[in-house]
């Protein structure tokens, strides 16, 4: 009796080629550099928002203590009745 042999040959009788070492160096790192690039643009996005946000509030914080400083500074220096100072400050509230 003959003895059967399996044993994985190329159909066309030259050797195969292996698998070049970067595809499953890359295919280990994928995952990695997938989550760790996610993680740091997530990271920036929210940082760069809360920053413009806060520069925003800031902004509009430090105008509203200037418009009332302005406002009270025009009051001393002239009289103002009490019907056009809640107009005013009406106005500015809408404003704000």
């Amino acid at each position: 009796m003959t003895a059967i042999q399996f044993r994985p040959q190329s159909h066309f009788g030259f050797p195969r080629p292996s698998a070049p070492k970067f595809t499953a160096r890359a295919a280990r790192i994928l995952p990695t550099a997938a989550l760790v690039t996610t993680a740091a643009a997530t990271y920036y996005c929210t940082y760069i928002l809360l920053q413009q946000q806060y520069k925003s509030t800031v902004t509009q914080h430090n105008q509203a203590l200037q418009s009332l400083k302005e406002l009270g500074d025009r009051e001393t220096k002239a009289s103002i009745d009490q019907d056009e100072k809640t107009m005013r400050e009406t106005l500015w509230w809408t404003a704000f």
